[in-house]
């Protein structure tokens, strides 16, 4: 399902994946989000900064910066 992100439905796979439980659908979401992401969806990435997993806030915060750098 990761793989089928396109410009058009990426928000709707990352608000699935963000809030999986899951944490390699979470570091999806930052991948997603760090591929199409504008800065709207920030404020939706900002938990993963805080993540129990590491990766997952790794991800999330590559995902923060990359989108902060575009805008």
């Amino acid at each position: 399902m990761r793989r089928g992100a396109a410009a058009g439905n990426w928000r709707l796979l990352f608000d699935a994946f963000s809030r999986d439980e899951l944490p390699r659908h979470r570091l999806w979401a930052c991948e997603i989000a760090n591929t199409f992401g504008d800065p709207d969806v920030l404020p939706a990435l900002t938990p993963l900064l805080n993540d129990d997993d590491g990766h997952v806030r790794k991800s999330a915060a590559q995902a923060h910066q990359a989108i902060g750098a575009r805008s």
